[in-house]
């Protein structure tokens, strides 16, 4: 077989002469490093003997399936598209050389800049005490234990198996926790009794516990969180959400809830058992769960299912309304207890707020209904459930063990310990983490390199835009809301701009200024990190809506475009090889990071980019009823034909895909790979003997400049596809990988053109409807 395929790749010139693809002859080779590593990964993921007009994504991916089904170490690095693979591979290197103070790669400023010093000493304090094995193992459960304390005096149940008994005769004064209190961390240096003697779950109490769960970042039954409002961008408004431990959807699976029960009986026994059974325990051992903790996980299961139902009828739409309202919905509940013990005390509480919607009423409601009806038992053991969960990964190993065993079993490959320290400190610190990242992962020249392409296709579409055509069933004042859409663009490429800027070591210090990490406590770092993310949150209440804030941390591999500030950001994780690398010729980095900047600049436009104005606001008007009637059917188009793409199941039998759910996506690819197209063809037509730009051939590919672009664009979705997965792929906000290279392709005639596709062919489709012949929308 390794021979057969051989002589293919061997043969591909020869081949791709029958089926009309063009060979170029002469023209300059790119001969430097990138190039030929980059020219040889590409043949070695093609199938070059197949006729392109065929099925293109065999053609550019046929190796990569031959490998994937070939592979004897899994198929777990072809379940990914390969390029992300690399680009992932690098980027957790560079991060694992920056946290480690040890590391070479580490960063050493100059000792007299005191911002970039101590920066990096929290980088450093908490890397180290998350890898301090020996230190955690001495800390033991005590640290949770502590924590715990807080949540039966907050909330105290006297039947509840977690409630310490008090001794006959004597009387317990519960001792109140303030929200200030529970933010001094789990070190139990501050013990103020209150008069508050109460010892059943009640309005006061689960208000209290309910205020101190969402102040310290713990999950619980709701969420607040601040962001833009929705129907007015210039400020941030408070949003009262669907809070849970486990999505809705987990609590349906079988096995999964059986695991997960599990894992609560256990873990509630490791914690909570007088004699701790993980000392002395062999590490392979199961821990019998006593039956007391095995009814726990019951009744905690039980709960959360039925928080789940609730949660499940929340509808992505929401209602404003005056805070004062809230009791209205929640009778059991008091808010002004729940707002003051979850915001910061320099926080007033906001005079309005904004609710989930749930079928003819609202989520609250049912949430509050839900609640009034549970025993306050199985409330208390919830909210110590919900802490444990969330605490549980900063224990020592023998005593974290159940969590990473239940991870396991829901298909959640374990990582070691270096990537998860390293994780935790990008999380706690990502600020500091992206400063130092960008510094090693995108210098000045690559960085002027990718600005160049994101100006070069916002410049594709705003001229586009400028007159009537390509765009004439827009009418003018909807085209010309269209092009404010570009010329209002907030545009972040590489690190956050503010909020703090992360370019800026002096920036950064004074925004973790009140952060404090210890190399020695990896528990309370946790703790600290986490209370101090939520009061950042908090205090965005009364700020203006930052349009230049990076929302993600620079590391991740991604870039998106967010309606609500009309956006785009681009962090440095996406703009490594080989997506994206500065000594590639501009054909390979416009088919790839240039279609992901396009992709995302086209959700601006899709249907729901529609739906907000150039500020983003939540404006429909702007887009006026027959511009939008021109585009639904225009988008109906790439419904119909998406939804008759088929996924194959396990058993072999085919699924079609949901182009309706789909369309947002499919919108952004279609108009993504255009423009994408359009921007590098320009700067190509203008300087073909590549004076200006590198645009130099590949060596060992006889493939024109306009091939290799689609090639490249192809590869990077390059994906072996599980059958096993076809519920989630036939419903996915995207498209599964095959049809993000196909769909995109039939659609367009640049493609067809390139490859000499004739019409009829298979990636050159005849439409009828509309007497369209391709489905276009940008």
């Amino acid at each position: 077989m390794k021979n057969l395929h051989l002589f293919f790749v061997i043969s591909a010139t020869l081949r791709l002469l029958a089926h009309g693809a063009p060979i170029t002859d002469g023209g300059v080779v790119c001969n430097n490093t990138e190039c030929v590593k980059e020219a040889e990964a590409i043949l070695k993921d093609m199938k070059p003997h197949l006729n392109p007009c065929d099925d293109f994504e065999e053609f550019a991916c046929g190796g990569f399936f031959y490998r994937a089904t070939n592979s004897s170490d899994g198929t777990w690095e072809y379940s990914y598209p390969v390029m992300f693979t690399k680009m992932d591979k690098k980027t957790n290197e560079i991060l694992y050389g920056l946290v480690n103070a040890k590391d070479p790669a580490t960063p050493k400023p100059d000792p007299k800049d005191q911002a970039s010093m101590r920066n990096v000493q929290r980088m450093h304090d908490n890397f180290a005490a998350c890898m301090d094995e020996a230190q955690l193992s001495k800390a033991g459960r005590e640290p949770l234990r502590r924590q715990l304390e807080k949540v039966v005096k907050a909330y105290p149940v006297p039947d509840s198996p977690i409630q310490p008994k008090k001794a006959p005769g004597v009387t317990i004064m519960k001792y109140g926790m303030t929200g200030q209190f529970l933010r001094n961390g789990w070190t139990p240096s501050i013990n103020l009794p209150m008069e508050h003697t109460k010892a059943t779950g009640n309005k006061g109490d689960l208000s209290l516990i309910t205020g101190q769960f969402l102040g310290n970042g713990l999950p619980t039954h709701i969420r607040l969180s601040v962001t833009r409002d929705i129907w007015n961008a210039s400020r941030n408004l408070m949003y009262v959400e669907p809070g849970s431990i486990l999505s809705s959807q987990a609590y349906k699976n079988s096995s999964l809830v059986q695991s997960y029960e599990q894992l609560i009986g256990e873990m509630f026994y490791i914690i909570y058992e007088p004699i701790d059974p993980t000392i002395g325990r062999n590490g392979t051992a199961p821990l019998v769960v006593p039956p007391v903790w095995k009814v726990v996980a019951k009744d905690v299961v039980e709960f959360e299912t039925q928080l789940a139902e609730v949660i499940a009828q929340a509808e992505d739409q929401y209602k404003a309304l005056p805070t004062v309202k809230l009791a209205e919905l929640t009778p059991s509940w008091d808010w002004n207890v729940i707002l003051r013990e979850a915001l910061p005390s320099d926080v007033a509480a906001p005079s309005e707020v904004a609710v989930r919607v749930a079928g003819s009423g609202l989520y609250l409601e049912r949430l509050s209904t839900l609640l009034d009806a549970t025993e306050p038992r199985k409330i208390q053991l919830y909210f110590a459930w919900s802490m444990i969960y969330a605490s549980a990964e900063y224990l020592d190993a023998s005593r974290r063990r159940p969590l990473y065993d239940f991870y396991q079993k829901a298909g959640e490959k374990q990582s070691d310990r270096i990537t998860i320290c390293s994780g935790n400190t990008l999380r706690n610190v990502p600020d500091v983490v992206s400063h130092y990242y960008v510094e090693a992962a995108l210098p000045k020249r690559d960085f002027d390199m990718v600005k160049g392409i994101i100006d070069a296709i916002i410049s594709t579409y705003s001229n586009s835009l400028q007159t009537k055509q390509p765009y004439d069933w827009l009418t003018d004042p909807t085209r010309k809301g269209a092009l404010a859409k570009f010329t209002k663009l907030a545009t972040k490429i590489g690190n956050s701009y503010s909020g703090p800027d992360n370019r800026n070591s002096s920036s950064i210090n004074q925004f973790y200024n009140g952060l404090q990490l210890d190399g020695q406590d990896h528990f309370g770092n946790q703790v600290r990190a986490k209370i101090f993310r939520t009061q950042i949150k908090f205090r965005k209440l009364y700020e203006g809506v930052d349009r230049m804030h990076m929302e993600d941390n620079t590391l991740i591999n991604n870039a998106y475009y967010n309606p609500g500030v009309n956006g785009i950001d681009i962090p440095a994780g996406r703009t490594q090889s080989p997506m994206f690398n500065v000594d590639f010729p501009e054909y390979l980095n416009y088919g790839t990071f240039g279609m992901t900047v396009a992709h995302e600049l086209t959700h601006a436009l899709d249907n729901m980019g529609i739906k907000y104005d150039e500020m983003g606001n939540s404006n429909d008007q702007w887009f006026d009823p027959p511009s939008l009637e021109a585009f639904n059917n225009r988008a109906e188009c790439l419904v119909g034909q998406y939804s008759n793409f088929s996924i194959p199941g396990p058993n072999g039998n085919g699924h079609l895909l949901r182009g309706d759910l789909q369309l947002r996506e499919n919108i952004a690819d279609n108009g993504g790979i255009k423009k994408a197209y359009e921007a590098w063809h320009g700067r190509y037509k203008l300087d073909p003997q590549g004076t200006k730009y590198n645009n130099k051939l590949l060596p060992n590919l006889n493939y024109t400049p306009e091939q290799m672009f689609f090639i490249q664009f192809a590869r990077s979705w390059c994906t072996k596809n599980d059958p096993a997965n076809w519920e989630y792929d036939q419903t996915a906000t995207h498209s599964p990988p095959k049809y993000r290279i196909i769909g995109t392709l039939q659609n367009s005639q640049d493609f067809a053109k390139a490859f000499n596709c004739q019409p009829g062919s298979y990636m050159n489709p005849l439409r009828t409807k509309n007497n369209d012949t391709k489905c276009e929308v940008w």
